[in-house]
């Protein structure tokens, strides 16, 4: 900081601090604005504040409303350093680098302020008044107790943080009196807020018996009070959630807590949350390593057990990407390296999904993991990779000589495919690496990767595809339909110019209902692609569906006026061509009403097989397509 500012901020909190009218509630609210673990509301920040007020009276057991200071006297204390957003209603200082200012000289300031923060909330949380006002049944009760209590999710949340970071003789002793009052059968609040905001379970709850002080000592990491506890009966019980203590402290990454804990012979180390999860897959979660260590240690650790989605603990680590407790646990003698989920998922397909190459490549190391193991969708890890672009782990699993590379999923989609249908290029590139790549699978509708990639457009994909020398030009789906007539059809120029630089391409192949890719293309008013296929020579500009249908009359009964105008501009094209009704194109064009195209024909000396005056134009039996 600027010495001159240094200069100031000393000299005014110097000020205040000499001021007999300034100085006790001035300092006191540097104190809380710099140690608050979010912006306070200036309703918190006044509880807080009352309760250092009254707290030396000997004897107060509640908050004296009398003492919770006004607005304007906080802000006068301070002198200009602090204000209040408008907005938001929160206290904050006049700019970020009073902030800084204080983190310079914190001991100067607040050498006991951890310990003084954590007594001012244990002193709010042993108020009689919220004892008697428990039960929260429902969010909006409470809703309604932090309405009237502001500072009591503050002061439920955070007292611990405080106490971890620095305790006193006062902290343990209003600890023990709320541990107390709770010991008494009494449903607190306290609990419930903290409950309800560090576990987010539904209501209703029962009070006591949700969240336990022994679960609150683990959540805050409190290893000093599991001493004093050292006794309790707490310590295996669970709360509303199924955890125990040790289960808590585990998952917020508290080692000092689960090493003390660990030492106690009667806590269970396996049990299980509602969902399934023990000490060690929460660790696991996490990503809290030296935990881990910690729990393996322990010789009927349950590596392998299961959560209700049948994911262990490994399967934990490899999803979240946690390299390091995937070593850990690999090298675990018991370890099963290929679990399946409920959904068949194995670890190294979590880890493929996710993209962790890092994991992928500790998993590969294993001779005994399944790299070619399906999930219930028949997805093997190579698939789940490709699927999703990473291409790091697809290049680590195609290094590998036992991988089926053609491993299909239930619907019969190769990864070659999976890739060309999504556009991926590179993973597209990679596998086609592969000498035993089949590239012209076909999935259960009978596309093939070249199908997939000329319907949906994928220039660079085509291009890689045609590069192969075995490559099918002109597989067929189960309708018919070849790559070419997909492009047409869907109108991809780029990719129907680079087809037909093949010689092998059939350029008049037809589908099941005797449509060319000239018919497609017309059908679908698609006139660039239609000029490059009347470009060929050997394209048949008259070739018929199954009704009779020329490209001329699909153009002209959808309503295509450019692509009739390219059309005419062939001599060979057959203007009159008829359908199996006798309907030529102009017929169609009348009846459509489409006056333009209409014209058109009749300038080329198209003729209507068909009176006006028999026509209805309202009957949909003589439609067009």
């Amino acid at each position: 900081m600027p010495s001159e500012l240094d200069d100031a901020y000393g000299q005014t909190i110097q000020r205040i601090q000499t001021s007999s009218s300034l100085a006790n509630l001035g300092v006191r609210v540097f104190m809380w604005l710099h140690l608050a673990t979010h912006p306070l509301k200036l309703a918190e920040l006044q509880h807080a504040l009352a309760v250092v007020l009254v707290q030396g009276k000997r004897g107060n057991v509640d908050l004296d409303e009398d003492q919770i200071p006004k607005p304007k006297r906080i802000l006068d204390c301070c002198l200009g350093l602090v204000i209040v957003d408008e907005e938001t209603l929160t206290v904050r200082f006049v700019h970020y680098t009073l902030e800084e200012y204080f983190k310079t000289n914190f001991d100067m300031y607040f050498p006991n302020g951890h310990s003084t923060a954590a007594e001012v909330c244990l002193t709010y949380l042993n108020f009689d008044k919220l004892t008697a006002s428990s039960n929260c049944l429902t969010p909006d009760d409470m809703k309604q107790r932090i309405e009237q209590w502001p500072f009591l999710e503050y002061a439920a949340c955070q007292w611990g943080h405080y106490a971890r970071r620095q305790s006193n003789s006062r902290v343990m002793e209003y600890f023990l009196k709320l541990r107390q009052k709770v010991s008494e059968q009494l449903p607190h609040i306290a609990l419930e807020t903290l409950f309800h905001y560090t576990v987010w379970e539904p209501y209703p709850w029962d009070g006591r018996s949700l969240f336990l002080d022994a679960h609150a000592v683990a959540y805050f990491g409190l290893d000093a009070y599991v001493t004093t506890l050292a006794n309790d009966e707490n310590w295996n019980k669970k709360d509303i959630a199924g955890r125990t203590p040790i289960a808590v402290a585990a998952t917020e990454g508290y080692e000092a807590v689960v090493r003390l804990l660990m030492e106690r012979e009667d806590v269970d180390i396996n049990s299980k949350d509602k969902y399934g999860y023990t000490p060690l897959a929460q660790a696991a979660i996490e990503g809290h390593e030296a935990i881990v260590r910690l729990l393996l240690e322990r010789e009927n650790v349950d590596v392998n057990s299961k959560d209700e989605d049948g994911d262990t603990p490994l399967a934990c680590a490899a999803m979240n990407g946690h390299e390091a407790v995937v070593w850990l646990l690999l090298e675990w003698e018991g370890v099963d390296v290929n679990p399946k989920n409920e959904d068949g998922y194995t670890p190294l397909a979590q880890a493929a999904i996710e993209g962790h190459e890092a994991i992928v490549r500790l998993l590969l190391e294993r001779e005994d993991v399944n790299i070619n193991s399906k999930d219930k969708y028949g997805c093997t890890p190579l698939v789940c990779a490709a699927r999703n672009e990473h291409e790091a782990v697809v290049c680590l699993l195609l290094e590998r000589e036992d991988l089926d590379v053609n491993s299909k999923t239930e619907s019969d989609h190769a990864p070659l495919a999976l890739a060309a249908r999504k556009g991926h290029e590179a993973m597209v590139r990679l596998l086609l690496g592969r000498e035993d790549v089949d590239v012209n699978s076909k999935d259960e509708c009978s596309y093939t990767p070249l199908a997939w990639a000329a319907s949906n457009g994928h220039e660079a994909v085509v291009r890689l595809l045609l590069g192969r020398e075995d490559v099918d030009v002109n597989s067929k789906n189960e309708r018919g339909y070849t790559p070419l007539a997909w492009a047409a059809s869907n109108g991809h120029e780029a990719v129907v110019r680079l087809l037909l630089e093949r010689e092998d391409v059939g350029i008049n192949s037809k589908d099941t209902y005797g449509y060319t890719p000239l018919a497609c293309a017309a059908s679908n008013g698609h006139e660039a692609v239609v000029r490059l296929l009347l470009e060929r020579e050997d394209v048949d500009v008259n070739s018929k569906d199954e009704d009779g249908h020329t490209p001329l009359a699909c153009a002209a009964g959808n309503g295509h006026e450019a692509v009739v105008r390219l059309l005419l501009e062939r001599e060979d094209v057959d203007v009159n061509s008829k359908n199996e009704h006798g309907y030529t194109p102009l017929t169609w064009a009348v009846r459509s009403r489409y006056g333009s195209i209409e014209n058109l024909l009749k300038q080329h000396g198209a003729v209507d097989t068909r009176s006006l005056v028999d026509m209805d134009p309202d009957s949909d039996s003589d439609d067009f397509m």
